[in-house]
């Protein structure tokens, strides 16, 4: 007879009881019967699908598992598929496989994608049956990144003798790789021969006698080469008529230049020129002046703006003329008078400050005045010191590299020229650097190993020299020490041999890289050694353990490596009992060797011991039988026998007449 349970669920365990049945009730039940459905595929789908940008290039999903329920087999994995958006029509998934975790849920880290791109991403579950269905799409897009290809379309237009005017397009918009913030423009002179000098700066005359002028100027902002000489050009202007031009060459140290034996009711203009070892520059602006009995109070030297190290030195020439000679006084920023240390005010009135410190950065004004008249320059003083150290951070991972990301730094005044990136592996590693560019904001470190922790340190560096490193950063990379596999799933054995099935551990997202395996006996009253039976094995999925003792129980000790480091498991295993010869005992042939129990070496000893203990066992059961006196004997007991059974029917008679 035959019955059909439906209504069923997959790959579901039941247990059956048979019951008969009349019209008197039920029977006892039979013994219970476990059955298990067959598997289907899955028929939910993964929950709680999100996406998370991790970098320019990689997108983080992570999912759990559908509802149990629907599961309809065990979840062996999950299928993650991807694609991009906004390019067109939309293609098919690209699919990758991600193994399963003990809770069923799962993660998968989408690397090599293409930058500031929207992603869509679909997850499947599946089992032995197969796939279930899709989650619903969730989009998500890259980080952004520096643009991959230059600006279009590059025209240059000259202007005038010193400008030129640039006009580009943009990047393709595909290799823009986020949203153009801005660009910068590099140039240099490529002339074999550089140009001229340019003119030097701010000009002036003053009166420095009632018979002569004193004539200043300040160095070429670009001087294009190494300064030769300077030119100092007066004429006379007498009834608007030019006349008398007069030249002098002096060396490029000097920066002022007094012009003597000048005659009052005549005008003078005045211009100035630099020259290198390619020609005279273009001249300054003309200035205008004429002499008078009255000579005020005035600076011959120019206020600036100058940048000095920390801890160096600086002179702020003031320099002055007028009759009768003006009283001289420095103020710092705060408008107070400058005295002591590390302040010295020279002879020639010039400011000579020591030893600067940072706090010593700020305007230092120097002020003449006589009965004539007064004057006063300004000097800035920037104190170059080193960069602050950077904010440093892990902004993303992967098994072999870390992304870091820092914060703007102070670059204390002067320019950073760009960063220094320190690293080692773990504690007591040696450093290894790295140079980054100025520009740069993060940098992604390849090359790393595996599930391997690495100290990073980050250093800015200007025109002093390199400033304090960043806090060591501590952070590993994605991955971790092997997994070791449940005893079912890693071990077989025999009555003389174990079988190690080495795939079965897990990686943990770092490839396993070697085995070491050792085994010994487990005894009641001692304990074996431990014996050596594979080290450094790689790239093995199976590995026996041969000519073991049969009904014996063993522990086996493995040894996983990979770049995070080692895990060690021990598993006690017995081999089957049976009649297998002892390690001792076994004498390896070659190949070609007939088994022991087909040579007839072995076969026609045991068989003729056989034989010949039947026949010995025949003989002294047949003398024993043969014996003197065991005739009468027969006799007797036969005739006991015949009395028996005539006393027996004796007895049923005499019941019979009773009754």
């Amino acid at each position: 007879m035959t019955a059909t349970v439906t209504g069923l669920l997959p790959a579901t365990m039941y247990r059956l009881r048979v019951l008969a049945e009349n019209e008197l009730g039920e029977g006892e039940p039979s013994e219970p019967v476990m059955l298990r459905t067959e598997g289907e595929t899955p028929t939910g789908e993964p929950q709680g699908v999100a996406v998370t940008a991790i970098a320019s290039d990689t997108l983080r999903v992570t999912w759990t598992a559908p509802l149990q329920h629907l599961w309809n087999g065990e979840i062996l994995g999950y299928y993650v598929g991807y694609r991009e958006h906004g390019s067109g029509r939309p293609s098919g998934y690209n699919f990758t496989t991600v193994k399963a975790h003990a809770n069923g849920a799962g993660v998968a880290v989408l690397t090599d994608l293409k930058k500031y791109r929207k992603y869509g991403v679909v997850i499947q579950a599946f089992n032995e049956k197969g796939p279930g269905p899709m989650s619903a799409e969730i989009v998500a897009q890259t980080l952004e990144d520096v643009p991959t290809a230059p600006p279009l379309d590059i025209k240059c237009e000259s202007r005038s003798a010193q400008s030129i005017a640039l006009s580009w397009q943009p990047p393709p918009q595909l290799f823009q790789n986020g949203r153009i913030q801005g660009y910068k423009v590099y140039y240099e002179n490529v002339d074999e021969w550089p140009p001229a000098p340019e003119p030097p700066r701010r000009l002036k005359v003053i009166a420095s006698s009632p018979t002569s002028l004193m004539v200043s100027w300040m160095k070429p902002l670009r001087t294009n080469g190494h300064l030769t000489s300077y030119g100092v050009y007066w004429r006379v202007l007498k009834a608007g008529q030019e006349r008398d031009l007069m030249k002098r060459h002096l060396p490029p140290k000097n920066t002022h230049y007094e012009v003597l034996d000048l005659h009052k009711g005549e005008a003078y203009e005045f211009w100035v020129t630099a020259s290198t070892r390619v020609g005279e520059g273009q001249s300054t602006p003309v200035v205008y002046a004429t002499i008078s009995n009255r000579v005020p109070a005035a600076i011959i030297s120019f206020g600036e703006a100058i940048s000095v190290r920390r801890r160096g030195s600086v002179h702020m020439p003031c320099l002055a003329v007028g009759i009768p000679p003006p009283e001289r006084t420095w103020f710092d920023t705060e408008r107070k008078s400058i005295i002591g240390n590390p302040f010295n005010i020279q002879s020639n009135g010039t400011l000579y400050i020591s030893d600067i410190q940072r706090q010593h950065q700020g305007n230092y004004t120097c002020s003449v005045n006589n009965a004539h008249g007064t004057d006063e320059i300004i000097y800035f003083l920037r104190v170059l010191v080193l960069p602050s150290a950077p904010l440093l951070r892990i902004a993303a991972r992967g098994s072999t590299w870390l992304q870091i990301q820092w914060s703007a730094v102070e670059n204390g005044g002067s320019a950073v020229r760009g960063f220094i990136l320190n690293f080692r592996q773990e504690e007591g590693g040696e450093w290894e650097e790295r140079s980054l560019s100025r520009d740069a904001t993060f940098y992604r470190l390849h090359g790393l190993s595996c599930g391997t922790e690495y100290q990073l340190q980050l250093m800015a560096f200007n025109s002093v020299g390199s400033g304090a490193p960043s806090l060591t950063l501590v952070s590993r990379t994605d991955g971790g020490l092997p997994l070791k596999p449940a005893h079912g799933e890693f071990i077989e054995s025999n009555p003389s041999n174990v079988t190690l099935h080495l795939k079965a551990w897990s990686e943990n997202g770092c490839p396993i890289t070697a085995f070491s395996i050792e085994y010994r006996e487990i005894r009641e009253i001692f304990e074996g050694g431990w014996l050596t039976a594979g080290n450094n094995i790689q790239k093995r999925d199976v590995f026996t353990i041969s000519g073991l003792w049969p009904g014996m129980r063993y522990v086996i000790r493995v040894a996983a490596t990979n770049s995070a480091g080692t895990t060690v498991a021990e598993y006690v295993v017995s081999t089957l009992s049976g009649g297998t010869l002892g390690p001792d005992s076994v004498q390896v042939e070659s190949e070609q060797a007939v088994p022991a129990y087909l040579d007839i070496g072995v076969v026609l000893p045991i068989a003729i011991s056989l034989l010949t203990l039947i026949a010995l066992s025949v003989g002294v059961f047949i003398c024993l039988r043969r014996k003197p006196g065991d005739e009468g004997m027969d006799h007797e007991i036969d005739g006991n026998l015949s009395q028996g059974a005539g006393d027996s029917t004796h007895d049923a008679q005499a019941m019979v007449g009773i009754g």
